[in-house]
C-alpha cells in the first residue's frame, strides 16, 4: 500500500512546479490525510470545504469559493454568468450546468498561486457541487491546481486497493424492471480521478459507541447540529431552545470528541459522525428537529428541505414549496438535486395526476443533470393517460432518448415513433439514422407532413422523400428548411440544418461549427459531445486528422461524462478511423473494438459501419 505523505508530496511537489493533478483520498482517516496535506503546503494557496450533507445546489461549491469570490467577475462571459448565477448572484438565461463548471475552472485558474483545494467529505456534497469538482478535477493538467477529494469509507465497505473506479456505463434493465429510483451517490462520478487508499487504523472509533454515551439532552444537540448541517451556532441554540434543550449540552458532544468549535462556528471533527447521529435518532425526533428549523429558516430552498423531511405523509402544500425550489435549483444550473427534490415532490404529492406530472419533471431534472438512467428510473412503472399530452410526450422523449444516447437505438426508434409532436418525431429521424431503419425515416416523413409549416417539418419531410426515392421532392423540402436556418435557436436544429445541406449536396459547414457554438453556450451543452461527433465525421472526410482526433477526443470525454454511451461509441469509432488513415493499425483495432462492443448490442448501425470500415483500412 502506498505511503500517504509520499503521495501527498507528489501532489504538492507538482504544483510547485505548475502541474495540476487531482487524487481522490479514500479510506478511513481522511480528514487527517487532508490535514497533513494542509500542513506541508507551503508557498500553496489551499481553498476549504466539507460535505455537510446539504440538500441546497451548489452550497458547498459556494463556501469552497468564498475566499477567491472577486475572482468570479474576472471569469469570460458567458461562464461568469452561469457561475454567479449558480451561486446565488445573478440570474442566467441558460440553467447550463456546462457553462457553470467551465466557470469554476476558470476561477481555480485564476486563483492559482498554485492552489491546492481540499475537499473533505466528497459523499457528504451536494450533487451540483460534487459534480463541478469531479469536472475539474478530470481537467488540471496545465494549470497549477491541485484537488484533494477525501471519501470516507462507512465501516464495512473498503475496496481492495487496486480497484479504481471507472466510467459509468449506465445501463438500468428497462424500466419495468426497476420499480425503485436508486440514488447515484456522489462519489460515483469521480471515475478517471487517481485514487490514493489509506491504511486501515489499529483501533477505530466506534461512533455509535461514542453517541451511545451521550446523555439524552446532548444526543439531542448532537442531532440539531448534524440536521443543520452549516455549523450556525446562533441558530442551532435556536433550535435547541425551541425544542426545550440546554444548548450547552454540546459540550458534551465536543468533549466526546464529535465535534469542534472554531471561529463561532461548529465542525464535524470526523465526516460520519453527522451521519451517524442522524441514523441512530428515531424518525419522530429527527421530524421534530426539521420541524424546528424549517420554522426558523426564511422561505428558500433549505426550508423547503427541512418541511419535506419534517413531514409524515402526502401534504400538497410542502410539495409545492418543494417544486418551487427544485425551479430555483435548475435556473441555477442544480439540476441534479432539483431532480431529488421533485422526486421527493411527487412522493409528497397527494393527487396521483399531479405527482405523476412532478416526477416527469424529476426525470427530465436528472436529463439534464447528466443523470439519464436516473431519469429513466424515475419514471419506471409511469403510465401517463393519453389525455395529458404534454406528460405523455415528456415521457416517450425522455425514454426514447435514453435509449438512442446510452441503449438500444432501435428500440429508441420503436418509442419516439409513438409520440404525437413534431420534436418527438424529430427525436425518432435521429434514431432511425442512427438505427439504419429507412423504412422508418419514410414513415416519419409521411407523419411529418400532417404538422404545419415549419423548419423540422421539413426537415422530416425531405428526408423522408428521399429514402423513399423522390429526390426532387426531398430536395425542395430540406431546401426550404435551410432558408429558415437563421431562425433556429437550438443546437440540434442547426445540427439537424447542416445534415440537410449534406443531403443536398451544398454542405453548409458554418453550421456545423455554429451548433457547437450554440451547444457550449446555451442551455443545451448536453447536445455538445453528439454535435462534436460530426464535427469530427466532417473532419475526418477534409482529411484533417489531427482536428478530427482532437474533436472526438473532447467529444469522447464529455460523452463519458454526460452517461452517453453510444455517443461515446460513435467518437471512438471516429478515433479509430483516424488511426486507420494514419497507418497506426494497433491503435485502430483497440479502439474500434471497443466503439464495436457498445455498437453491435445497441445496435447502432451508423457507428458500427464506420468502426468496421476502419477496420478493413487498417488491415
Amino acid at each position: 500500500m502506498p505511503d500517504p505523505t509520499a503521495a501527498l508530496d507528489e501532489v504538492l511537489a507538482g504544483l510547485r512546479s505548475g502541474q495540476g493533478g487531482a487524487l481522490v483520498v479514500r479510506g478511513a482517516g481522511t480528514s487527517r490525510a487532508l490535514e497533513l496535506a494542509a500542513s506541508r503546503a507551503e508557498g500553496v494557496r489551499v481553498l476549504r470545504v466539507a460535505g455537510t450533507g446539504s440538500w441546497v445546489a451548489f452550497d458547498a461549491l459556494g463556501r469552497l469559493l468564498v475566499p477567491v469570490a472577486d475572482l468570479v467577475g474576472q471569469v469570460s462571459r458567458p461562464r461568469r454568468d452561469a457561475l454567479l448565477a449558480a451561486l446565488g448572484r445573478g440570474t442566467s438565461p441558460t440553467g447550463d450546468p456546462f457553462l457553470v463548471f467551465e466557470g469554476v475552472r476558470e476561477v481555480l485558474a485564476l486563483a492559482a498561486e498554485p492552489l491546492l483545494c481540499l475537499v473533505d467529505g466528497y459523499q457528504a456534497l451536494d450533487r451540483s457541487s460534487a459534480d463541478a469538482l469531479a469536472y475539474c478535477a478530470r481537467r488540471l493538467s496545465g494549470v497549477p491546481v491541485g484537488m484533494l477529494l477525501a471519501v470516507e469509507d462507512p465501516p464495512g465497505t473498503a475496496k481492495p486497493p487496486e480497484e479504481q473506479p471507472e466510467p459509468p456505463e449506465e445501463q438500468p434493465e428497462p424500466p419495468e424492471e426497476q420499480p425503485e429510483p436508486r440514488e447515484e451517490q456522489p462519489e460515483a462520478r469521480l471515475w478517471g480521478v487517481p485514487e490514493l487508499r489509506l491504511p486501515p487504523p489499529e483501533q477505530a472509533p466506534s461512533l455509535t459507541g461514542l453517541i451511545g454515551g451521550l446523555s439524552d439532552s446532548a444526543r439531542l444537540a448532537g442531532l440539531i447540529a448534524a440536521v443543520e448541517a452549516r455549523g450556525d451556532l446562533s441558530l442551532i441554540v435556536q433550535v435547541a431552545q425551541a425544542l426545550d434543550t440546554d444548548p450547552l449540552a454540546l459540550e458534551e458532544v465536543r468533549t466526546a470528541g464529535l465535534v469542534t468549535f472554531r471561529d463561532g462556528a461548529l465542525a464535524f471533527a470526523h465526516p460520519l459522525a453527522r451521519t451517524a447521529l442522524i441514523e441512530t435518532a428515531t424518525p419522530v425526533r429527527l421530524r421534530g428537529v426539521h420541524a424546528a428549523l424549517a420554522g426558523l429558516l426564511p422561505a428558500g430552498e433549505e426550508r423547503a428541505w427541512h418541511l419535506a423531511e419534517a413531514a409524515e405523509g402526502p401534504d400538497e402544500l410542502v410539495a409545492r414549496e418543494l417544486t418551487a425550489a427544485a425551479r430555483r435549483m435548475r435556473e441555477r444550473a442544480g439540476h441534479a438535486d432539483a431532480a431529488l427534490a421533485l422526486r421527493r415532490a411527487a412522493d409528497l404529492t397527494p393527487d396521483p395526476r399531479a405527482g405523476e406530472r412532478r416526477l416527469a419533471d424529476a426525470a427530465m431534472a436528472a436529463w439534464h443533470g447528466g443523470r439519464p438512467a436516473e431519469a429513466v428510473r424515475h419514471l419506471a412503472g409511469l403510465s401517463p393517460p393519453d389525455a395529458d399530452g404534454r406528460l405523455r410526450e415528456d415521457v416517450l422523449r425522455i425514454r426514447g432518448l435514453f435509449e438512442l444516447n446510452c441503449g438500444d437505438a432501435a428500440k429508441a426508434v420503436q418509442i419516439l415513433t409513438a409520440g404525437r409532436s413534431l420534436d418527438t418525431l424529430a427525436d425518432a429521424a435521429d434514431a432511425a439514422a442512427q438505427a439504419g431503419q429507412r423504412d422508418a425515416l419514410v414513415e416519419i416523413g409521411r407523419r411529418a407532413q400532417e404538422f404545419k409549416d415549419s423548419f423540422e417539418r421539413d426537415v422530416l419531410v425531405g428526408i423522408g422523400a428521399l429514402e423513399e426515392g423522390d429526390a426532387r421532392r426531398g430536395s425542395m423540402a430540406l431546401r426550404s428548411a435551410l432558408r429558415r436556418s437563421d431562425e433556429l435557436t437550438r443546437a440540434d436544429q442547426v445540427l439537424r440544418a447542416w445534415a440537410a445541406s449534406v443531403l443536398v449536396e451544398e454542405e453548409h459547414r458554418d453550421l456545423l461549427h455554429r451548433a457547437v457554438r450554440m451547444a457550449t453556450v446555451t442551455a443545451f451543452a448536453w447536445h455538445l459531445p453528439a454535435v462534436l461527433e460530426h464535427l469530427a465525421a466532417a473532419q475526418l472526410r477534409d482529411g484533417d486528422l489531427t482536428a478530427a482526433e482532437a474533436t472526438s477526443s473532447r467529444g469522447l470525454e464529455l460523452a463519458r461524462e454526460a452517461g452517453y454511451s453510444n455517443v461515446a461509441a460513435g467518437h471512438l469509432a471516429n478515433l479509430a478511423a483516424a488511426a486507420a488513415l494514419r497507418g497506426d493499425a494497433a491503435a485502430c483495432r483497440e479502439l474500434a473494438r471497443e466503439a464495436l462492443d457498445i455498437a453491435v448490442p445497441h445496435r447502432l448501425a451508423a457507428t458500427e459501419r464506420l468502426a468496421r470500415e476502419a477496420l478493413e483500412k487498417a488491415g
